[in-house]
C-alpha cells in the first residue's frame, strides 16, 4: 500500500489484564489511512482473525483487519465521514490461550 499514511497505535496489557491503546481516541484526519496496531507486552499476541473490530463500520471501515503478525494489526479507515468509532482489540494470552478485549475509539475528522 505505497503510499497510504500509517497511523500507528501502541498496544499494551497492563498487570490486572487490561488492554491499553495510545492514543486513545486515534484521531485521523484524511482519507485512506492505515491503522498500524503495535502490541509492546510480552507473552500476548493479537488474535489470528478480527484482532480489531469497529462495532459499526459503517462506509469508513470496507475491510476486516489484518493481523500481520503476532504482534502487529492492520486496519484501513477510509475516514469519509465525521464521526466516534468505538472499536474492539482483541489479544490471546500466549501461555493460557485466555483471550482479552479492549474497547477503545477512532475519532474521523475528515
Amino acid at each position: 500500500m505505497s503510499g497510504v499514511p500509517v497511523q500507528p497505535v501502541t498496544v499494551t496489557v497492563d498487570s490486572s489484564g487490561t488492554i491499553l491503546c495510545s492514543p486513545d481516541p486515534v484521531i485521523v484526519k484524511g482519507p485512506n489511512v492505515l491503522l498500524a496496531f503495535k502490541l509492546k507486552t510480552d507473552g500476548y499476541a493479537f488474535a489470528e482473525r478480527n484482532a480489531i473490530t469497529v462495532d459499526n463500520p459503517g462506509s469508513d471501515f470496507p475491510y476486516p483487519s489484518w493481523t500481520v503478525k503476532p504482534q502487529l494489526a492492520t486496519l484501513l479507515d477510509l475516514d469519509g465521514k465525521v464521526g466516534s468509532y468505538s472499536y474492539n482489540v482483541s489479544v490471546v494470552r500466549c501461555e493460557t490461550g485466555e483471550c482479552i478485549d479492549g474497547d477503545p475509539t477512532i475519532q474521523n475528522e475528515t
